[in-house]
């Protein structure tokens, strides 16, 4: 069983389509329903497996699971059917990961590191033009890279530095200083997001298992993340568009903005409570962009006469780019950089509380079980995840998303002992040491 799950690591990161018709990214995302398709098959076929516990954690997801059926039913089954099933595959891997053992973890943990050395190999490769994955044939029949950017096999930079950050904390688990090996790629990825995810899973797992060196690595992370903000990423300009175009997007979906056609969207969605609709901010009626020279924000609203402006001023395309009514240059929001946005945005109030429930009950689950090197390494990661969903899409893109279920099924492994430790401390009245363990 850990098998399929150690080839299944290795391969939803690095797996790649070369082809005129599929992208890069939907390239990786069908690997990822197959390859999580057969992994589940298998493991309900050939493998024996212990019966899953009922527990409020997998309440709740099978709980998001049904809601996210539900709002796809609400859009009149024509918005988020991908995102449904993808969705559906995540909870079937999260459930076949828990016929996993604890000693399975640490296989886990080294092709998440394979991974990372893979990528950093390629990363070779690429800077000494030996491309073969991102390249294309451009005049007189030369090969140039579609993106000069050191990437590794990841398509994206930020993405590439969230793994690095993943694959750090791992790496944290056999000899914490070989991490630094990482802090060069993660660096590359000019992403605040995966170098503060980066800094918050080592400071996490520093502050459990040696509180000391949490205490003296705290100001200097600090530091050097403010430093990189001011002269790494800010540089770029993508830092401060985003808030505006959140401030926007979350208005939208809070007031459940007027589309002043009701047949361009389902009438029981576009409200706080159940949001736009599954994959509404890249596929719904209402799309984001910025304009190309003021980077001001945007709406415009998909109409069958093509997109149009609030006040029905139609957008226009020239020489390949999209301009507006007015004749500025504009670049497509296709995500809002946030999770959290994106979560209220196409799943409302409704979503964020079935997520909050399941956050709540993770974290008592942490709090009453003992504290393991594997847990806290784990639970590191987890923190990375959360924290660089503040300004990126982990959860959107399968070379990243496919961790998720298979971190939460090695979570709740973990903490198998919280319902008979709590019980025990109960009726032994005595203070819960245990999260002062390797403190």
């Amino acid at each position: 069983m850990k098998i399929l799950f150690i080839v299944f690591t290795l391969l939803c990161p690095t797996f790649f389509i070369i082809s005129e018709t599929i992208e890069f990214r939907e390239g990786q995302e069908l690997f990822y329903q197959l390859a999580t398709t057969v992994l589940v098959i298998a493991s309900l076929a050939f493998f024996e497996r212990e019966p899953i516990r009922k527990n409020k954690v997998n309440i709740w997801i099978g709980i998001f699971g049904i809601y996210s059926i539900l709002l796809f039913a609400l859009s009149g089954f024509k918005l988020g059917l991908s995102i449904m099933f993808n969705i559906f595959l995540g909870i079937l891997l999260y459930f076949a990961t828990l016929a996993l053992k604890k000693e399975d973890t640490k296989q886990i943990f080294n092709a998440m590191i394979w991974v990372c050395i893979l990528n950093m190999l390629y990363i070779a490769l690429q800077n000494i033009r030996l491309d073969f994955i991102f390249m294309i044939k451009g005049e007189h029949g030369v090969v140039e890279p579609i993106n000069k950017d050191t990437m590794g096999f990841m398509g994206i930079k930020a993405a590439l530095g969230i793994y690095m950050a993943l694959g750090a904390i791992a790496i944290m688990f056999f000899h914490p200083w070989l991490a630094l090996a990482l802090l060069f790629p993660i660096y590359l990825s000019q992403s605040t997001g995966a170098v503060a995810g980066a800094f918050s899973g080592v400071l996490c797992y520093f502050w459990w298992m040696k509180r000391k060196v949490f205490k003296i690595l705290l100001p200097i992370l600090i530091v050097g993340g403010i430093a990189y903000v001011v002269f790494v990423d800010s540089p770029t300009g993508m830092l401060g568009t985003r808030s505006p175009m959140w401030k926007l997007a979350m208005k939208d979906a809070f007031y459940g903005f007027n589309l002043h056609a009701g047949q361009l969207q389902s009438p029981y969605l576009r409200n706080p409570f159940t949001g736009f609709g599954l994959g509404a901010f890249r596929e719904g009626p209402i799309l984001y962009f910025k304009e190309f020279d003021t980077n001001i924000t945007l709406r415009a609203i998909k109409t069958p006469q093509g997109l149009v402006d609030v006040a029905g001023n139609r957008f226009k395309m020239k020489d390949g780019y999209l301009y507006t009514p007015y004749d500025k240059r504009v670049d497509w929001w296709d995500d809002p950089h946030n999770e959290f946005v994106h979560l209220f945005y196409d799943f409302g109030l409704f979503g964020v509380i079935i997520i909050g429930f399941i956050l709540y009950y993770l974290t008592m689950r942490f709090r009453n079980s003992v504290k393991s090197k594997e847990l806290i390494v784990i639970t590191s990661m987890l923190v990375v995840i959360g924290v660089t969903s503040l300004t990126q899409f982990p959860m959107h893109l399968a070379r990243l998303g496919y961790l998720m279920p298979i971190l939460l099924g090695l979570f709740v492994i973990h903490t198998e002992d919280y319902g008979e430790n709590k019980n025990k401390l109960r009726q032994s009245g005595q203070p819960d040491r245990r999260e002062l363990h390797f403190a």
